[in-house]
């Protein structure tokens, strides 16, 4: 099971959030608990977390030109539209000791 966190839209509703975010029962239930209404999404944090690998295409800052400019393949795998028009491509994070980050 993943790791996730209490989000309201893409707001998260707790500091912390990659740290905190839990897979127990027992904390999701009391997070529905205190947010209820506030609560509208739940949050997977993605990297050495949860094992997630995320390339984020930003259709706003012409991602799909970039990918196409460099040529560069996109393998298959999970993915998931976003709500500007972009995409979200899901991979296993993989092992050896390098460390991920945004761009």
């Amino acid at each position: 099971m993943f790791k996730i966190f209490p989000c309201h839209g893409k707001i998260p509703l707790i500091e912390k959030w990659r740290e905190s975010a839990s897979s127990d029962p027992g904390q999701i239930q009391l997070w529905r608990e205190q947010f209820k209404d506030k609560l509208t999404h739940w949050g997977i944090p993605t990297g050495e977390t949860n094992h997630i690998l995320a390339l984020d295409i930003d259709h706003k800052s012409n991602g799909y030109e970039s990918i196409t400019k460099h040529k560069i393949h996109i393998p298959k795998t999970l993915s998931q539209r976003t709500q500007n028009g972009g995409q979200n491509f899901n991979y296993k994070y993989p092992n050896g000791g390098f460390t991920y980050c945004n761009r």
